[in-house]
């Protein structure tokens, strides 16, 4: 009888089942899911947190073609194209595009990004990345957009009242020293126009 002592053996895999938990945990709260495609493959590998975001069932094909279906129309060779040029190029994978998730509608941005892996010649075989729901900061950009265009039209508002109604204007910023005048507050100080 051999007798041989599996305890370094069971604590790696028990280590490696708690880091695996970890990173799922982890993906989970980020809302990052992985993915990786052979180069000439038509099917990829996503890990379950993919599936989740694109709203589609396991059950699938996965891979590009299938993403094609659930991208806007608008935004599917902006997917492509990038892809095939990593794949060409070795250069990194990076895209933002939006979906309409089938199970319930609902349109969601997503942002994709991918290494080239090489084999022993150089060659790119594979791209191995990940996906990231990013609506929430899609959503906060279209309202930061639109409040500073709120903003720069009630200036141009503003401005234009004060130049209707021929008011002076001066402002002093008094942490810089900087001063910014109309030409009527000049002219109401008897200077000459900028």
């Amino acid at each position: 009888m051999i007798w041989r002592d599996l305890t370094e053996q069971k604590q790696a895999e028990s280590k490696l089942i708690k880091s695996e938990s970890r990173l799922q945990e982890s993906q989970r709260y980020a809302q990052v899911g992985h993915w990786e495609l052979l180069k000439g493959d038509t099917m990829a590998t996503w890990s379950e947190l993919v599936y989740i975001i694109f709203g589609l069932s396991p059950e699938i094909e996965r891979g590009p073609e299938t993403l094609c279906e659930i991208i806007h129309d608008s935004d599917c060779s902006k997917f492509m194209e990038p892809l095939q040029h990593s794949f060409t190029t070795g250069e990194e994978y990076h895209v933002e595009y939006r979906i309409t998730r089938q199970h319930d509608g609902e349109e969601r941005w997503i942002e994709c990004r991918g290494n080239p892996v090489r084999n022993d010649d150089g060659v790119v075989e594979r791209m191995s990345g990940f996906i990231q729901d990013i609506t929430a900061r899609k959503v906060a950009e279209e309202l930061l957009r639109d409040s500073e265009k709120k903003s720069c039209d009630a200036k141009l508002q503003l401005q234009n009242v004060i130049n209707g109604a021929q008011l002076g204007y001066w402002d002093w910023n008094y942490k810089t020293g900087e001063q910014v005048v109309n030409d009527e507050w000049l002219l109401m100080l008897g200077l000459k126009k900028l």
